[in-house]
């Protein structure tokens, strides 16, 4: 925000960004002695708690994306996590979003902070997000979303822009808003590295800062939190049915919007996905890309073969052929006939694609 825009406000807008103490990254914890204060959000659930007592244990393990294995260390696709020492090295890719992060929470995020002020309630508090139970037929989750969480928690700012409209609803006071201005998130994140398997009640992430900061963060994470687990829980199913096969993401044009879509692929990735169809998840992630070609482009031609021949032609490096346009034999059998003239073309026929579940 630009200092003479926010010199007009009678609220100073901070310039930059808190970063996020963020003390450790731990494979599983067990919540010891704590005073609870806990509602539910469908799939999961945030937790208060006063007392903060937890105790390491070892079997939850990163599931399908490790790529190294050392003593106290997870290293997955996406970032390498120290467990124990507090470090964690990561990518901090952005995500497109036309809602100013400061505006993703429900309301009364807003109205219980403006009574913690009122009644000077700025003492230090733990909330924590977890699972009470498993869906009929589950037995683990697998963690996704630290990424995005954690940025938006070290970003989490409030512009000019974003303030003089929630000053001209009357939802919030004066006192609040210029709150607001002034606000960086200062708490400290326990988390566990994407990709760990987890059972219920065990803390997924647990934010510990002053009561307010807690308070207004929550909706957020558990967006941010929430959907990737979903995601990565059921993607890590399928990479334990395929059993060393490969998997591609292919999900974006039935995603709930942009991200959905992008974080969706992503944590297909942290699950064991071998790639993404999605390119843009491709650029944002540093996922492997995938992609053939659809009916669309057999039914642009006169003729199956001369499509299937045009389209080796154009792409002949790892060639694979939609069969299923038509006639799933028939395609086959084409396929079969073409191979010798591709072949002695110095093209080689990878493989074959069905996209009707015939």
């Amino acid at each position: 925000m630009a200092t003479g825009r926010a010199a007009r406000h009678p609220w100073p807008v901070a310039a930059t960004p808190h970063p996020v103490d963020i003390l450790a990254a731990w494979p599983g914890a067990t919540a010891g002695a704590m005073a609870t204060a806990h509602a539910d959000h469908g799939s999961g659930a945030w937790r208060q708690a006063r007392v903060r007592q937890w105790t390491p244990h070892a079997h939850a393990v990163p599931l399908g994306a490790s790529t190294q294995k050392m003593p106290g260390l997870a290293r997955t696709r996406l970032g390498t996590y120290a467990r124990g020492s507090g470090l964690i090295e990561r990518r901090t890719p952005m995500l497109p979003s036309a809602t100013p992060p400061g505006l993703l929470v429900d309301l009364y995020q807003f109205t219980m902070l403006e009574a913690y002020l009122e009644a000077g309630m700025t003492e230090t508090a733990t909330f924590e997000f977890f699972v009470r139970r498993l869906p009929e037929g589950r037995r683990f989750l697998v963690a996704g979303g630290l990424e995005q969480a954690l940025d938006y928690l070290e970003s989490l700012s409030f512009g000019a822009d974003e303030l003089d409209w929630l000053a001209s609803t009357g939802l919030v006071g004066r006192d609040l808003i210029e709150h607001l201005a002034r606000f960086r998130f200062t708490g400290e994140v326990h988390a566990m590295p994407e990709g760990t398997v987890f059972f219920p009640d065990e803390p997924i992430l647990r934010v510990t800062s002053p009561l307010p900061e807690a308070q207004l963060v929550e909706t957020r994470l558990i967006n941010l939190l929430q959907f990737q687990t979903v995601i990565a829980s059921k993607a890590s199913r399928m990479v334990l049915a395929a059993e060393g096969r490969s998997l591609v993401d292919f999900g974006l044009r039935r995603a709930h919007g942009e991200e959905a879509g992008l974080l969706a692929a992503r944590a297909a990735y942290v699950a064991g996905f071998t790639g993404t169809a999605t390119v843009g998840a491709a650029r944002l992630f540093d996922i492997p890309a995938f992609g053939t070609m659809a009916h669309s482009f057999i039914q642009a031609h006169d003729d199956e073969m001369l499509a299937f021949r045009h389209f080796a032609t154009a792409r002949p490096e790892r060639l694979v052929l939609l069969i299923d346009t038509y006639d799933t034999v028939e395609g086959a059998r084409r396929v079969a006939r073409l191979a010798p003239e591709l072949a002695a073309a110095g093209i080689e026929v990878s493989g074959v694609r069905l996209d009707s579940g015939d």
